[in-house]
């Protein structure tokens, strides 16, 4: 069962999370929404930088503009979130299920998504620059075009990656 975390709760932790990110982890603490249950939460431009949202449920999430780079997005549930614009530079997206997804300019670049489930979501100008990707899954994602894949590190795909 997921953990719920209520909208003062979650402005508590973003806000000493944000604090955490500005002085370079010199105060505050890096947030851990790890299980959560953050479905349609609206995270539009958020600076959630390292933040840990291991095994959250984060389906049909907003989360355009959002900087989300060296997050821990492991095992995610990302089903039909809306990641327009989205900075996830380093980010860890292994076994995410981003089926659904709009990854539309998002920058991956670096970022990790072995074994991550790719069914159906739009990869439109999204930046792979050295982003770890499964071929398979690559092959079920839209709009993706032979010079994004040219960028990133494809793989066979190990689902236990």
């Amino acid at each position: 069962m997921a953990r719920t975390i209520d909208g003062e709760a979650f402005d508590r932790l973003f806000g000493r999370h944000l604090s955490w990110v500005l002085s370079a982890g010199k105060s505050g603490d890096r947030a851990d929404f790890g299980g959560a249950d953050l479905d349609g939460a609206n995270l539009h431009a958020h600076t959630l930088d390292g933040a840990v949202f291991a095994r959250a449920a984060m389906r049909r999430a907003e989360l355009r503009r959002a900087r989300l780079r060296g997050a821990d997005l492991r095992g995610a549930d990302l089903t039909d979130a809306l990641l327009h614009d989205a900075d996830l530079t380093g980010a860890d997206l292994r076994g995410a299920d981003l089926s659904g997804s709009e990854m539309i300019r998002a920058d991956l670049t670096d970022a990790d998504l072995g074994g991550a489930r790719l069914d159906g979501a739009c990869l439109r100008g999204a930046t792979l620059l050295r982003t770890r990707l499964d071929g398979r899954a690559a092959a079920s994602a839209i709009d993706l075009v032979p010079s994004q894949l040219r960028q990133a590190r494809l793989d066979e795909g190990d689902p236990s990656a």
